[in-house]
C-alpha cells in the first residue's frame, strides 16, 4: 500500500485560474510555502512554490472566493505531470490534487458585502479520477 498525501499552507501568488476540461471545471493555484534554512549562519525564509489543482463545483466556488495573497491550508495527493513548452522543451512538475482547501479570509469576500461565509472546507465527490 502506498501513502500519497501532501499537507501544506501558503499564500496565493496570483489570482486563481479557472478553466474547463470538457464539462469539468478545473482551478489552478500557485501557493508559496516558506522553508526556513540556515544561509551563511543566519536563518532565512526560502520560498517554495507548489501548484494546486481543484476540480468540480469546489473549483468554481473557490475561484469566486479567493484572490492573490490569501492564506490557504491544502491537503491532497501529489501528482507528477509532464508537458511540452512552446519552445519544445519537456518539463515535469509535481502538483497537489486538493481534496480539502481551508481558508480564513478571502480578499474578494472582504470587498463584497453580500459574500457567503468567510471560511470553509469544500469537499467534492465528483472528481474525474
Amino acid at each position: 500500500m502506498s501513502i500519497n498525501q501532501w499537507n501544506g499552507s501558503g499564500r496565493l501568488g496570483k489570482d486563481p485560474e479557472l478553466r474547463s476540461a470538457g464539462q469539468t471545471p478545473v482551478l489552478n493555484l500557485r501557493i508559496c510555502c516558506n522553508n526556513r534554512r540556515k544561509v551563511n549562519g543566519e536563518w532565512t525564509d526560502v520560498p517554495m512554490w507548489m501548484g494546486v489543482t481543484i476540480f468540480g463545483k469546489r473549483a468554481e466556488a473557490l475561484a469566486r472566493l479567493l484572490g492573490k495573497g490569501d492564506l490557504l491550508l491544502v491537503s491532497g495527493p501529489l501528482q507528477e505531470r509532464t508537458y511540452t513548452t512552446k519552445d519544445g522543451a519537456e518539463r515535469t512538475v509535481i502538483e497537489c490534487l486538493a481534496d480539502e482547501v481551508d481558508f480564513s479570509t478571502g480578499k474578494r469576500q472582504q470587498q463584497q458585502t453580500t459574500a457567503p461565509a468567510a471560511s470553509g472546507t469544500f469537499e467534492d465527490q465528483d472528481l474525474p479520477f
